[in-house]
């Protein structure tokens, strides 16, 4: 998921401190170009002057980051039913999951290509798709792979090439019947008219009501190493073709490098970690985008067009980072595809490492308009969640495990990923109970 060392050049620096400079002055990252030779600032983020909606959010900001805590609904979950391998049915890894209005859940699976569908009491219902290159086929479904629920259809990405690294194109099913609707290009039909997409692919989608969707855009992490890159975000139809955007600019992932030598076979690993600072986004039952940066509390509320309407801001005491306590945490995770200790040089070889962790993991609304944050905390085997109102106010704060992932939140149910005593994966379904103190 996530070739020899790179450093950046004199106009990648250029671009870091234009960045740095933005970020001081409370902004969003903002690109400024034309069709062909740059790209149309339609939608831009960046709002440089104090605007009526610019002073109310401060306003909101000082009144959501002195909420009292003690007054939080206290949350309990009770296990109903889980989903995975019947007597008819053998799941195999598991990608990703999706729950629709009829509380039935889709489990996308890797080694068998297909998505199964079980009734809400945990019942096999069947199964569809196939590997193929074809209409309502898969060329393959791998961990990246994901499933959205939107205006009764379900969006699933399809990852076409020998890579199979970023999807090109979504296959969408209608849920009244799982019928197959069409295809939905994901490489823009006029990417060449966006010179800033060159070297870009499509990472994940948010679809939308008017049957639009939200792209994501990135480069490979062998594209730009330890370079600084950007995700970038454009809205397309039901065509594949770019009607709007870029309408938001996040900085991307920092990676690591390492050369493997030792082998038969030479490689440069590429990946990155969980201390670095990440980029963050969850789009809202009306398609507001709720941005942040990981090392702070602090969530950047926007239209749907990327136009900036609001800040919160909560307290947030991020955990101090150790080296030493790091690579001891990282021998415990396996990341042998990087190679034999390769991860442990990685952290034990790199320069400008964070003095803090993150605060924020992930973050993603429920289907009640409520954003739910991982947050983290000393206890490396937890998350500290944190469910909140869109306005920003705090309903609720609990831990739960890192290795039983939360996946979706949908009709009153948390759904997560579990693995027995004999490591076979399932999904397991908890009803959620919130209550006053």
């Amino acid at each position: 998921m996530f070739d020899p060392l790179l450093n950046p050049d004199r106009n990648i620096l250029i671009a870091v401190i234009y960045f740095l400079m933005f970020v001081l002055l409370g902004c969003s990252v903002e690109e400024t170009s034309n069709k062909k030779s740059s790209e149309s600032t339609s939608g831009q983020s960046v709002n440089s002057t104090k605007s009526k909606d610019t002073l109310q959010s401060q306003k909101l900001e000082e009144k959501v980051s002195s909420q009292n805590f003690e007054k939080l609904l206290e949350v309990k979950f009770h296990r109903e039913e889980s989903f995975g391998s019947t007597s008819k049915l053998i799941v195999g890894k598991v990608a990703s999951i999706a729950v629709d209005e009829r509380d039935r859940v889709f489990i996308a699976d890797i080694d068998n290509t297909q998505i199964h569908v079980f009734e809400p009491e945990g019942k096999y219902i069947t199964s569809f798709g196939r590997q193929g290159s074809g209409p309502a086929e898969f060329e393959a479904v791998t961990p990246q792979t994901s499933m959205t629920v939107s205006s009764d259809k379900l969006y699933i990405t399809d990852y076409v090439g020998a890579r199979n690294f970023f999807p090109s194109r979504a296959q969408i099913f209608d849920l009244e019947d799982l019928s197959f609707i069409r295809t939905m290009k994901l490489i823009p039909t006029n990417r060449k008219d966006y010179s800033k997409l060159q070297g870009h692919f499509p990472n994940r989608i948010f679809p939308r009501e008017n049957g639009n969707c939200l792209v994501s855009f990135r480069k490979q992490p062998h594209d730009y190493k330890e370079a600084t890159s950007y995700i970038r975000y454009y809205i397309l139809d039901g065509n594949g073709t770019i009607v709007n955007g870029p309408i938001l600019v996040q900085k991307n992932l920092r990676n690591l490098t390492h050369y493997v030598k030792d082998v038969p076979t030479p490689y440069t690993a590429v990946t990155s970690f969980a201390f670095f600072e990440k980029s963050l986004l969850a789009v809202s039952e009306k398609d507001s985008l709720f941005t942040a940066r990981s090392m702070e509390f602090k969530i950047n509320v926007m239209g749907p067009d990327g136009n900036q309407a609001r800040i919160f801001q909560h307290p947030f005491n991020n955990v101090p980072f150790n080296r030493k306590g790091v690579l001891e945490h990282y021998r415990k995770k396996d990341l042998s595809y990087l190679g034999d200790g390769v991860a442990l040089s990685m952290i034990r070889e790199a320069e400008n490492l964070p003095s803090q962790w993150p605060a924020l993991s992930k973050m993603f609304f429920d289907d009640k308009n409520r954003l739910w944050i991982a947050t983290i905390v000393e206890n490396f085997d937890v998350y500290q969640w944190w469910i909140l109102k869109k306005s920003g106010e705090v309903i609720t704060k609990f831990e739960w495990p890192r290795d039983k992932p939360i996946k979706t939140v949908k009709n009153g149910y948390l759904y997560t990923q579990e693995k027995n005593d004999k490591s076979v994966s399932s999904i397991v379904k908890y009803k959620i109970n919130m209550s006053g103190k």
